[in-house]
């Protein structure tokens, strides 16, 4: 692939207000964008540092859709130190070092949806410990990436408030006699919103419920099989607002009307 600071004509650089990034962040009246056009010129690459010379003041990098085949190291980016939001999906990136994404000081979004190549390849590493590098993040994507198996057992981060992780492989992770991922998400300790729709669920261990978040506001759980949630678990959830249940196979319901919570929307 051509190298941006050699050939611009290729490349989108403009500047936007109108951005929708999520709920949390609020971006400036004038965000500067970045977007890779020309998508079908670029399969299997590789992403370096080079490529992004001349673009220091990016503060929104969209490279989807482009094939590329990476394992960021924490170097990758270091030519944009004002990064707030990076869109990496429909991509082949490995997350295999856990200093992935740590030149990113300002990034608060990353969207790695559709990122499922190595997360199918057995034998690799499957490693979420780069969140834990990431100072500031609050919103990450992990969805559509049919996750079975990790090596990572505990995600960690201070900053991060949402977590999307549809579409993966919870119900495999929380299997019967496995107590290894039962603190996955424990130490998300500032997560607020969490989606775990269409993870093949069929059961959450009970001792799961209390391993969750403490803070959460809104949990989603659509898109299972469960056939039982436990109920009297909602009371390690204070501030929880919003539950989604919706598209499972619930039957019982029995001890919800001993359950307090801070105005409750359940679905």
């Amino acid at each position: 692939m051509t190298k941006l600071n050699k050939d611009k004509s290729r490349y989108r650089y403009i500047q936007r207000s109108d951005i929708s990034i999520s709920s949390y962040i609020k971006p400036p009246s004038k965000h500067l964008i970045f977007e890779l056009s020309d998508k079908e010129q670029c399969f299997n690459l590789f992403i370096s540092q080079k490529q992004f010379e001349g673009y220091g003041d990016i503060a929104c990098l969209n490279l989807s859709s482009n094939g590329f085949s990476a394992a960021p190291n924490g170097t990758e980016f270091s030519l944009l130190p004002n990064l707030t939001y990076l869109d990496l999906s429909f991509n082949k990136i490995d997350l295999a070092y856990d200093n992935a994404f740590q030149e990113l000081k300002k990034l608060e979004v990353l969207d790695l949806i559709w990122n499922a190549h190595y997360f199918k390849s057995f034998g690799v590493t499957h490693n979420l410990n780069f969140l834990k590098h990431v100072p500031i993040l609050r919103v990450l994507n992990m969805s559509h990436n049919s996750i079975s198996t990790l090596t990572t057992k505990q995600m960690h981060s201070r900053s991060s408030a949402e977590l999307q992780f549809t579409h993966n492989k919870l119900g495999t992770l929380w299997k019967v006699g496995d107590d290894s991922y039962k603190t996955l998400f424990t130490n998300l300790t500032n997560l607020t919103v969490l989606d775990i729709s269409w993870n093949d669920i069929e059961k959450i261990p009970g001792d799961v419920y209390e391993k969750l978040p403490r803070n959460l506001t809104e949990l989603r759980i659509s898109n299972n099989k469960m056939t039982d949630f436990s109920w009297d678990s909602l009371s390690y959830f204070h501030r929880l607002q919003i539950l989604d249940l919706s598209y499972n196979s619930l039957s019982n319901i029995a001890g919800i009307e001993t359950v307090t919570v801070t105005k409750p929307c359940l679905s």
